[in-house]
């Protein structure tokens, strides 16, 4: 079930080759080159413009950029801008994997920070080798970062191997960073359909995807797989898949949090913030060292559940879901299979008092066949409510003093 985190690594930065554009031109016939359609001009990549960026200087309000197939890099190619206007850029043929933006290491796919709205759009790319570029001093979103208030829609992509980065200020101070595939900061709302992270790194938190500072994403349909945050220090926070920190309210529909890696928190981790899941899985997800959590991490947050499936996750501190002062509320969930030397399904501690309704709660085990471990364990003043649950092949239930659980 343990996931090796050094061949993680190592197969996920095995930089590919870099190519110049290549693929066919997409060149539309003569007459169509200043094709109009309902709200404003059509620009073609790259016969028209040589690059993405150029067309995207040029463009106005209401255009629409088609990038032909083939493979995109170098300068003009990655840090992409759209400088607040309200374009939509997509790849000719819908299909990112015939259309990819390789950022060999040189600067971000995407910075949104001026602004955009909804009708900034992004459709059908790859983004591939995505990393801060240091001159910003903010190594946050190696494949697209959003800050400012920004809030572009992104549609049908992927983001592959790209990282985040700690970078040193100006003053000497040590910047944590997060959100290797994705970063929304700065009450940063953007919306993400059917897209899929994989393979992202970072070395503090969310190296999937990243919410901070009151920044509320909308989710749906979307994978974040793979991912891995490399930091061994204690304390180094945790989401390999996705954590939402300081007052972010994501909103997560038909998404699924597979096999990331992380030492403390691998698949979501919440830190004061209160996200939604729904129709959601949580599946395998590895939180290797003594404090790790398997599934969902929940510290002074108060996240929802509903019709979510949480399995297979393995953390010796938990392996399903950890609340520590905290009170999710869950309905109609699966929590199974999950692995743990204390807790496989939930461990309720300090002050936390989740709403847990109509769940099925299944059989767990121990790390490295250990014996069964309670499937819910309640510690220091928490007090859960199960009502209308089936507990079922499991540990039970264990409390310890001061512990109040309620069953209905």
């Amino acid at each position: 079930m343990s996931i090796c985190c050094a061949a993680l690594a190592a197969a996920a930065f095995a930089l590919p080759d870099r190519a110049a554009a290549s693929g066919d031109s997409g060149r539309p016939p003569q007459s169509d080159l200043t094709a109009r359609h309902s709200l404003g001009s059509i620009l073609y990549v790259p016969s028209q413009y040589p690059t993405i960026q150029a067309a995207l200087d040029a463009a106005s309000d209401g255009d629409e950029i088609r990038v032909a197939n083939g493979t995109y890099t170098g300068p003009g190619n990655y840090d992409l801008d759209f400088h607040g206007k309200a374009v939509t850029l997509r790849s000719a043929s819908g299909d990112p994997e015939r259309c990819s933006i390789n950022c060999a290491w040189e600067g971000r796919g995407f910075w949104f920070h001026s602004g955009e709205t909804a009708a900034s759009v992004v459709e059908g790319f790859t983004i591939r080798n995505g990393y801060p570029p240091a001159y910003t001093f903010d190594g946050r979103g190696g494949g697209i970062f959003c800050s400012n208030g920004s809030s572009p829609t992104i549609s049908n992509c992927i983001v592959d191997r790209c990282s985040s980065e700690d970078h040193v200020l100006p003053e000497g101070a040590v910047a944590p960073a997060g959100g290797g595939g994705l970063a929304c900061v700065e009450q940063s709302h953007p919306t993400v359909r059917n897209c899929l992270f994989e393979w992202c790194r970072a070395p503090s938190a969310g190296a999937g995807v990243l919410c901070d500072s009151g920044s509320n994403p909308v989710l749906t349909g979307c994978t974040i797989r793979l991912c891995i945050i490399d930091n061994d220090l204690i304390g180094s926070h945790g989401g390999g898949g996705l954590a939402c920190l300081n007052g972010s309210q994501p909103v997560l529909a038909d998404c699924v949090i597979l096999r990331n890696v992380a030492r403390e928190a691998a698949g979501i981790y919440c830190h004061s913030s209160n996200p939604t899941f729904t129709r959601c899985s949580i599946v395998e997800n590895d939180g290797y060292a003594s404090s790790g959590i398997g599934g969902l991490a929940c510290f002074f947050s108060d996240p929802t559940l509903r019709d979510c499936t949480i399995v297979g996750n393995e953390g010796n501190y938990a392996g399903g879901i950890c609340c520590n002062h905290s009170s999710p509320v869950l309905v109609g969930c699966t929590i199974a299979e999950n692995i743990s030397q204390r807790a496989s399904a939930l461990l309720c501690e300090w002050y936390s008092y989740p709403q847990i309704t109509a769940c099925r709660i299944t059989a767990g085990a121990g790390e490295d066949g250990s014996p069964l471990p309670p499937a819910i364990l309640c510690r220091g003043a928490a007090a859960p409510t199960l009502a209308s649950c089936l507990v079922d092949d499991t540990g039970g239930l264990w409390a310890h003093s001061y512990a109040h659980p309620v069953v209905r």
